[in-house]
């Protein structure tokens, strides 16, 4: 099974194509819709086609108009991905025939929505993963290898309480089937008491045993066991319940990904994928109290675009906004590993530089002026300004960026396109206007 997703924002495009892989559908990713356009009429057969409402050609709704012009093509099942608040935008989307709209300020309803609707397709299999089979009659092992040989999974057996434990160490299991009954002292029972006071505690556990005891089988279910299955296992009622508890632990694994991908959207800025100033200011305090505890300079940088109205003025916001876009894809690729790099507003970034003193940091700002220039975002001349301070014996953060601030103030004040430093500012620092 196959998607297409259509998108400018690599942070927004990554997003999607993880969502649609982590199900198993395999993607293709475009910022012109046009070239999609031209893959499909090629041969490409998506089960899916995720557009964003701009791309850099035709917009989303062109696109599915083009498409639906096409008998062969029209059936194609098409969502919308918009950043725009207008309910006209999603009337006018549902009209031209797309199944659903997602906010790009929103996406989490987009991975749980993929999945229900692929998963209507025989291509989609529910029971998928990793599972370790904890059994010591090799007869056994065998029968249920046999049970999920048709269905994408990976069974890994181990006979007792011991090896399992270390197995569950090694690999991420997505589901334990586990017997009472094993090798050596310890009970399947005892696994699960185990397992659920580690790290491990939310992988699903099914029990399977030969007693019907109704005391047992509550002492499984209360020691932490997902399900029980009594043996002989009925082939149906087992991949029935392995099935929901796979898809469950799916749902859950999502909902922890969305989790961490809403905190990072929170944190970036959605043009350049850099931070944002929120994030500033909250991890710039962090760092000069890690670089105090150990005992290592912290270098900030400010950099301020030269002239950036202008770009603006003469050739649009839509081109100042790929100047920016731009220059944040070369500030990914040319700071150091550690560095951390934040749009402050506008045409304002701000970089972090931890174990860079003075002078390195500098020479990395020189550097990084030379690449701008080199850089011609937008086939536009693009230079910059930038101010560079290192913390001093207690300076907190405002202090160290204030400093930089009126280091980068000079540098636009003595000619643009250079680095200035601001060792020499001491108390407070006069709050500037600049050009």
């Amino acid at each position: 099974m196959e998607a297409i997703v259509i998108e400018l924002s690599r942070f927004i495009r990554h997003y999607l194509v993880s969502s649609l892989n982590d199900i198993g559908v395999t993607t293709q990713s475009f910022t012109s819709a046009g070239e999609a356009l031209e893959a499909i009429k090629a041969g490409a057969r998506p089960s899916l086609v995720c557009t964003s409402l701009v791309t850099s050609d035709l917009s989303g709704l062109e696109l599915r108009a083009a498409l639906s012009s096409d008998a062969r093509f029209r059936e194609i099942p098409m969502v919308l991905v918009t950043s725009s608040a207008e309910d006209g935008t999603a009337a006018e989307a549902i009209k031209a025939g797309f199944l659903a709209i997602f906010r790009k300020n929103d996406l989490t309803r987009f991975g749980p929505w993929a999945a229900r609707f692929l998963s209507s397709s025989p291509d989609i299999d529910v029971i998928r993963g990793r599972i370790l089979h904890i059994e010591d009659s090799r007869s056994a092992v065998e029968l249920i290898a046999k049970l999920f040989a048709e269905h994408p999974v990976e069974i890994d057996s181990c006979p007792s309480v011991e090896s399992a434990l270390v197995k569950v160490g090694q690999l991420p299991y997505d589901l334990i089937l586990a017997d009472y009954s094993l090798e050596g002292e310890r009970t399947g029972l005892d696994f699960v008491r185990i397992l659920r006071n580690d790290l491990y505690s939310r992988i699903p556990v099914v029990m399977l045993s030969a007693s019907s005891d109704r005391d047992r089988i509550c002492s499984i279910l209360e020691s932490g066991a997902n399900d029980f299955v009594s043996k002989p296992v009925i082939p149906r009622e087992l991949l029935a319940r392995v099935g929901i508890l796979l898809e469950n632990k799916y749902l859950i694994d999502r909902l922890e990904k969305q989790k961490h991908f809403l905190f990072d959207m929170a944190m970036r800025d959605q043009l350049t994928s850099l931070f944002n100033r929120r994030s500033l200011f909250e991890v710039g305090p962090k760092e000069i109290s890690r670089a105090r505890r150990h005992g290592y300079q912290l270098s900030l940088l400010i950099l301020d675009l030269d002239h950036f109205k202008e770009v603006n003025d003469r050739h649009g916001h839509q081109r100042g906004d790929e100047v920016l876009r731009q220059v944040g894809g070369l500030l990914h690729t040319i700071l150091r590993d550690g560095d951390w790099a934040a749009r402050f507003g506008g045409e304002e970034f701000v970089i972090l530089m931890p174990n860079c003193g003075l002078d390195n940091a500098a020479g990395r700002a020189d550097q990084i002026r030379l690449a701008f220039e080199a850089l011609k975002p937008a086939d536009l001349l693009v230079t910059v300004s930038i101010g560079v301070t290192t913390c001093k014996e207690g300076w907190d953060f405002e202090s160290l960026f204030r400093a930089a601030d009126e280091a980068v103030y000079r540098a636009k004040a003595n000619g643009r396109n250079r680095v200035e430093r601001g060792e020499d500012l001491e108390g407070e620092l006069p709050g500037q206007t600049r050009p």
